[in-house]
């Protein structure tokens, strides 16, 4: 009775920062489709202050892996920070993207875990994925390349990084249940895509 009780605990706790979460996301979009500034400065940054609370409440940061991952968040949440006010500012702007470079060390670092916990499972089309996702990374930042002027090598270690993430990301596949895999995986995926 006292697990079933707490299963339930658990499943409200998660709709309830689902729906936050959702809404926040909401005003975001909002936000951006009106070109309301100020409500996108509020909106962007929440979002993550919400996923910080969520994973704090439902893990209590027990284990490496969810620590590793509320570190890459707290950097996350610093480079939203930073991005907005980078307006002219050139440092604002490179300070952002340190953090992010630092937030996704720690999400890889996470991801390895995963991956030393079941070192001797080959993951399907793994050199496939590292394969497409090397050439898309090279062919973005080639595209970019004459529009980047002295920020080349900053943005191509970003490329880089982020570009392992999702390879790790995906890495996962076998060695943790499914549904934790098409969460994270479809997160990095997402983040790749739109960032």
């Amino acid at each position: 009775m006292a697990l079933i009780k707490r299963q339930i605990l658990a499943l409200m706790k998660t709709k309830l920062f689902s729906l936050i979460f959702f809404l926040v996301f909401i005003i975001q979009l909002y936000a951006e489709y009106v070109n309301n500034i100020q409500l996108r400065n509020f909106a962007k940054p929440l979002i993550v202050v919400v996923l910080l609370v969520w994973l704090y409440v439902g893990t209590n940061l027990k284990g490496r892996f969810h620590k590793r991952i509320f570190t890459g968040l707290i950097f996350a949440w610093i480079g939203d920070i930073l991005l907005i006010f980078q307006n002219d500012k050139m440092f604002f702007f490179i300070y952002g993207l340190i953090a992010f470079v630092v937030c996704h060390i720690f999400y890889i670092r996470a991801f390895t875990l995963d991956h030393k916990s079941n070192p001797n499972h080959k993951t399907p089309y793994f050199l496939w994925v590292v394969g497409a996702f090397a050439i898309f990374c090279s062919g973005l930042f080639f595209y970019l390349q004459p529009k980047l002027g002295p920020m080349q090598f900053p943005v191509l270690m970003y490329a880089i990084i982020v570009t392992v993430m999702v390879i790790m990301a995906f890495n996962r596949y076998g060695k943790v249940n499914i549904f934790s895999f098409k969460l994270i995986f479809y997160g990095a995926l997402f983040f790749f895509a739109f960032r």
